[in-house]
């Protein structure tokens, strides 16, 4: 059972961030509007969209899609029926420390923003690390990352059927989502179950929203830690395998990051070193971003995506899935 308290959540995600084509005919089949056209965009979703236009009518929802067995591998299609789509797709996973959270929650701006641009979005619940289950019971590593990548695998196999692109995929994922989105987008065998040869080259980009969590061998504190061995254990070649720093490896091609990071040096450090390994590993590609927000706590952050008006960390959003999905 999915856990929905508003404020547990805001709880897990708070003491985490201690852790460290076309939607409206201008598209091509993967280029996204200028931003300037974008934000013009943005005054007509849902909301602020007079009723009955050709985009609404278009659009379609399809929730709780099973990709794979267990009740909690499941995802919502936010997507098209227009006639020979194929949009950009991003994949959002969502954040909770591992063992709360779902696919719906503070999303309602996200969609509006998402369409805005002209992206079918895909939204991911992955099987929780319930602290009341056992050991031997309880989703652990590598349980989470294997469920996101398996539902990479179902929109590969699947969302042409909802007007995306299968060919134009980005994840995005906010705290423990973060770190999810990273190790998949950075983890040599993971995708690679789930897409199989093409591994690391499904995606065309990975944004980490505020997870600093990319080395998970170096112990946090308290109220983090506690998350980190209820989802990870104790074991450090289980918890250097979940890290995403030490999945970086000199030569291996890993797809575009946008990484934003707010809060304490130690947490700024932690996401510039990733930052940097990403960069030194494949300088070719040279689309990687680090951007360090003012201002903005670790659920501000989060919120803050695809609101009207913002402008800390959207217009950077915008601007970095015009330039992988216009490559």
């Amino acid at each position: 059972m999915r856990h929905f308290l508003p404020t547990a959540i805001a709880l897990a995600a708070l003491a985490l961030a201690g852790c460290a084509k076309a939607p409206l005919a201008a598209l091509s089949a993967t280029a996204l509007p200028a931003p300037e056209a974008a934000e013009r965009t943005l005054l007509a979703v849902p909301g602020r969209q007079a009723l009955g236009s050709i985009a609404e009518r278009q659009a379609t929802v399809v929730r709780d899609v099973r990709y794979g067995r267990h009740a909690e591998q499941a995802l919502d299609v936010y997507g098209t029926r227009e006639r020979g789509a194929r949009r950009p797709v991003v994949v959002w996973v969502h954040g909770g420390g591992w063992r709360l959270g779902d696919k719906a929650n503070r999303l309602e701006a996200k969609r509006a923003y998402f369409k805005a641009l002209g992206c079918v979005l895909v939204s991911v619940n992955y099987r929780l690390a319930d602290p009341a289950l056992p050991v031997g019971r309880r989703p652990m590593h590598p349980d989470q990352i294997r469920d996101v990548c398996a539902a990479i695998g179902w929109v590969k196999r699947n969302i042409a059927v909802h007007g995306g692109d299968p060919g134009s995929i980005v994840l995005m994922g906010h705290s423990a989502g973060g770190h999810l989105v990273s190790l998949a987008g950075t983890h040599p065998r993971y995708l690679a179950e789930a897409v199989g040869r093409e591994g690391l080259g499904a995606l065309k980009g990975v944004i980490s929203v505020d997870t600093a969590c990319y080395d998970l061998t170096t112990p946090q504190g308290p109220k983090v830690e506690a998350m980190v061995v209820n989802a990870f254990g104790t074991e450090r070649a289980v918890r250097r395998d979940a890290s995403p720093l030490f999945q970086v490896a000199s030569g291996r091609q890993t797809p575009p990051f946008l990484v934003f990071v707010q809060g304490s040096a130690s947490r700024v450090a932690e996401a510039r070193a990733f930052h940097n390994a990403t960069r030194r590993a494949d300088p070719r590609q040279g689309g990687d971003r680090l951007e360090v927000v003012p201002g903005y706590n670790h659920m501000a952050i989060n919120n803050a995506i695809g609101q009207p008006g913002e402008t800390k960390v959207t217009p950077t959003i915008t601007a970095f899935l015009r330039g992988v999905f216009g490559r």
